[in-house]
């Protein structure tokens, strides 16, 4: 399967997720694997957030309180976003966190939403 058709379906997923879940769940993350060998990718769905608009920020994905480097993105009109990004770390244990800042087109205010999951970086 394609790296493109691979994002697809995993948008796709986080969109009748998010829909599933509905806003009380608020936003998750979860990688698709818990445990990747280094040097891999990582397809990392987020349900929650807010779809693509000119108030929200594309949503950010740190490994580790690093920022991780992000080679393939796609969303959903619901707020569901598929991110693929490499596993560059040493091996070790992990938080990974997905975060989206967005502006209150009212008063300018910035709110950031966040979701953690665990992964563990194999040698």
């Amino acid at each position: 399967m394609s790296p493109r058709t691979l994002l697809t379906a995993a948008a796709a997923a986080a969109g009748t997720l998010a829909l599933a879940a509905g806003p009380a769940l608020g936003a998750q993350v979860s990688p698709t694997g818990t445990a990747v060998p280094r040097g891999g990718d990582i397809l990392v769905i987020g349900t929650g957030f807010a779809p693509p608009n000119e108030f929200c920020r594309q949503p950010r994905l740190t490994i580790g309180g690093r920022a991780a480097r992000v080679t393939g993105r796609m969303s959903d009109s619901v707020g569901g976003w598929a991110l693929r990004v490499r596993a560059t770390q040493a091996p070790g244990s992990y938080v990974l966190v997905m975060s989206q800042a967005c502006e209150n087109g009212n008063t300018g205010a910035v709110r950031t939403t966040q979701a953690r999951a665990r992964l563990r970086v194999l040698g």
